[in-house]
């Protein structure tokens, strides 16, 4: 068979990941049957590997069932505040510990599924792709949740503090790296308008989480004035002149406060039905990608 016939560079079967260079287009991968035009189209979705859409829908499907559990988790809680139920103690945050370790690891779990590797491009794919950051910042958070629980027993006040910046880091990056990962998906839906929406989200995301340390900042700058100093001895009075931040400080801290915490609700509110969208778009590329496997439609050629 002449050269102009055959593949010339290095494409990998869909199905097992096999070399398909120097193979005739039409032909099958010889490892696993494969249709090796299929694994030709590296970029559309409904060509992928069905499995991997598989995995893909199923990590979707835990990430909106921890988002929906912790929504109701928090009104939950807020309720029983409300109703005047204690919500605070040795048992309460111990609980809230063991639910948060169970969640996190169940999200990582999640993670790694929206993010496992294409078989048509994990060969090719840079070391610094969207996908494999994604995964590092998910790793990374989670040995700061765990450095964290150990920081609240037996470590310093500042220690703690020092791992709740980190974790601030380390999440400011997995959102971006992971919006990003996500917008490369939809553009292989095609979805435009999903992918444009995405890059909305991660923006928006980025200024709120700036003025989250914005307002950190802040709040611990103002109740630094109102304790006469981080170093004040216990008992000690307050500096000479009244110090302290006034009611109009106060308030100016308690507005941006709620509008931080309306800002940060609505993204989150924006991200389940973002998760939504994302599992609706893979399910239909999924539909589409079991139909070539049961031989209709046919492969459309390359162009």
């Amino acid at each position: 068979m002449s050269d102009e016939h055959v593949i010339t560079r290095d494409i990998y079967c869909i199905g097992c990941g096999y070399n398909l260079r120097n193979l005739d287009p039409s032909g099958a991968c010889p490892e696993c049957g494969m249709p090796i035009e299929r694994s030709l189209q590296t970029s559309i979705l409904r060509f992928a590997s069905p499995d991997w859409l598989r995995n893909i829908r199923r990590g979707f499907n835990l990430v909106i069932f921890i988002f929906v559990m912790n929504l109701l988790l928090g009104v939950a809680v807020g309720v029983s505040a409300g109703g005047g139920a204690p919500v605070v103690g040795g048992s309460f945050f111990a609980a809230s510990n063991v639910i948060g370790l169970i969640s996190q690891l169940v999200y990582i779990w999640a993670i790694f599924l929206i993010t496992a590797p294409d078989p048509r491009q994990s060969v090719t794919e840079s070391p610094r792709s969207w996908r494999r950051l994604t995964r590092m910042f998910i790793l990374a958070g989670f040995a700061c949740f765990a450095a964290g629980l150990l920081a609240q027993e037996f470590a310093s006040m500042i220690a703690f503090m020092a791992i709740g910046v980190v974790a601030n880091l380390i999440q400011l990056g997995l959102i971006f790296c992971g919006l990003s990962y996500l917008q490369t998906l939809a553009e292989r839906v095609p979805d435009p308008k999903l992918a444009k929406n995405t890059a909305t989200m991660k923006w928006a995301i980025m200024i709120m989480m700036v003025l989250l340390v914005v307002f950190a900042v802040v709040f611990l700058v103002m109740a630094g004035v109102g304790l006469g100093g981080f170093g004040a001895a216990p008992g000690a009075a307050p500096p000479a002149g009244g110090g302290g931040p006034g009611p109009a400080a106060g308030a100016v801290v308690a507005g941006v406060s709620c509008f931080v915490g309306v800002l940060g609700f609505a993204v989150f509110i924006l991200g389940i039905v973002l998760f939504f969208r994302y599992r609706s778009a893979i399910g239909r590329a999924l539909k589409e990608a079991e139909s070539y496997d049961t031989g209709h439609p046919p492969v459309a050629p390359l162009t």
